[in-house]
């Protein structure tokens, strides 16, 4: 069972910071509260590691946090696998003034801790942030159409296929299943392109799908 503290099982946390005493104690408390941390030590190295395995929480710590390094939250978040629920936190080093920490936040940070901070407190809010991605996953995957493209969904794609056959069975009519290629990461911006020419040049009566 979870707990109010608990990120729950498979909880997988990016920890983007250097090697040092601040990132260890951050670390010391992460793991024993189940989280299943991943270090990176560069922001080259954290967009490697989002590319190979979408974490449910980043957690830059130290120098990472620093307001000057906010143009990385950007690039997390035009990463294929972090969607706008991932939640990006930081943790400030001591002395970070309220300027740096507000930079922070008006990059797209979700919350930012002062060093030392609350151990219990930022537990609770990870495993809060936890939850709610993945009731937003939760969503997402049960819902027919995908609301950025229009197109539907994998779930909406097997209810239209399920329908079509049936009523091809009934009616004793042909059925047509059409899969198009967009590159081995299906980047938005090419999904995006694809998306419109289909819903474009498409019939009234075509399912058109996203998978």
């Amino acid at each position: 069972m979870e707990t109010q503290g608990s990120a729950g099982p498979g909880a997988l946390l990016l920890l983007v910071g250097e090697d040092d005493p601040m990132t260890r104690a951050v670390a010391s408390v992460l793991e024993p509260a189940g989280y299943d941390v991943v270090t990176a030590a560069s922001g080259e190295a954290a967009l490697e590691r989002v590319r190979a395995s979408p974490p449910d929480v980043v957690l830059f710590v130290g120098a990472a946090a620093q307001a000057q390094s906010a143009a990385l939250v950007h690039s997390l978040r035009r990463a294929p696998g972090v969607g706008p629920e991932t939640a990006l936190l930081a943790v400030a080093p001591a002395g970070a003034s309220r300027a740096e920490r507000l930079a922070w936040l008006r990059a797209g940070a979700w919350d930012c801790f002062s060093f030392p901070f609350d151990p219990e407190e930022l537990l609770l809010k990870l495993a809060t942030h936890v939850r709610v991605k993945r009731e937003a996953e939760r969503a997402r995957g049960a819902a027919l159409v995908d609301e950025s493209t229009g197109l539907y969904t994998p779930a909406g794609v097997r209810r239209r296929a399920a329908e079509f056959l049936a009523e091809a069975e009934r009616l004793g009519m042909p059925v047509a299943c059409v899969l198009i290629g967009v590159g081995p990461a299906g980047a938005p911006a090419i999904r995006d392109r694809v998306a419109g020419a289909l819903r474009a040049h498409g019939r009234r009566s075509d399912a058109i799908g996203w998978w």
